[in-house]
């Protein structure tokens, strides 16, 4: 099981009309800010967030989402993300491979803030986790596709003390598809944090207008599109291939602010 305490990251969302050019852009990339960008590669992620019919997690700060990656399933839950004073975040994570550890780890986390997850059964084992979960009573809320490219920070000494990711991150929303584009900078302790802010000011310093500091998880960002879109507001929003535009980044801030 991998389990953190806290996750240090910043997101930057691609704000603009021809966001794939942007992330091709910082994809060619070879180094940022003094240190090297080690390209990993990509990977194809399957994610499912899951709440009480209440949204009793939502409305206390959590995200418990399964992630599948090829035949891997991760359960992790996360708490409601702490500003930092530049535009970074910090916030729980607890995160491992399906599995009675993680799903207990999980559980008694949502405990200690009154929420029951049920108790963990060995029928669970081999079973599919979003089944699963739904079987305790939590219903899907979100559902997206993600294809996910990795390069590893490096310091001047080679070893790696922070990931970026550049995301393409598809939501099958009720009423349509819509197709946005991130970059995600996480460090692996609070020690590095003064080299995620150097990252991020050199990435929007490239692209000022582009790459625009995002305090909004996915799951709140394709929550707000998805309500968008009930209401009949987003398909004019988007271009022909589903993408979100730089206009349609304005709006979308203002309703989750």
């Amino acid at each position: 099981m991998e389990s953190r305490p806290f996750e240090i990251e910043a997101a930057l969302m691609i704000c603009s009309d021809n966001a794939r050019a942007v992330a091709q852009a910082v994809s060619a990339l070879a180094e940022i800010a003094g240190y090297s960008l080690l390209t990993q590669g990509t990977d194809q992620l399957h994610v499912t967030h899951l709440d009480t019919p209440a949204r009793t997690l939502n409305r206390k700060g959590f995200a418990l989402r399964v992630r599948r990656l090829g035949a891997q399933n991760l359960l992790a839950l996360k708490g409601e993300s702490q500003m930092t004073d530049w535009g970074g975040t910090k916030r729980l994570e607890v995160e491992g491979a399906w599995s009675p550890e993680i799903f207990d780890a999980i559980g008694r986390t949502l405990g200690e803030q009154g929420i029951r997850l049920g108790g963990w059964s060995p029928a669970f084992a081999n079973t599919e986790p979003v089944s699963t979960l739904r079987s305790l009573g939590l219903e899907v809320i979100q559902d997206r596709e993600m294809s996910r490219e990795t390069k590893h920070v490096a310091a001047t000494d080679g070893k790696a003390f922070a990931e970026l990711a550049i995301d393409r991150v598809t939501l099958h929303l009720r009423e349509t598809d819509a197709i946005f584009y991130q970059v995600e900078i996480e460090v692996k302790g609070e020690a590095q944090s003064v080299a995620l802010r150097a990252i991020v000011e050199a990435l929007q310093a490239m692209h000022p207008s582009e790459l625009r500091a995002w305090r909004y998880g996915k799951l709140a960002t394709g929550l707000a599109l998805e309500r968008m879109a009930h209401d009949g507001e987003l398909a004019v929003w988007l271009d022909v291939e589903r993408q979100i535009t730089a206009a349609l980044c304005d709006r979308l801030e203002a309703a989750l602010q």
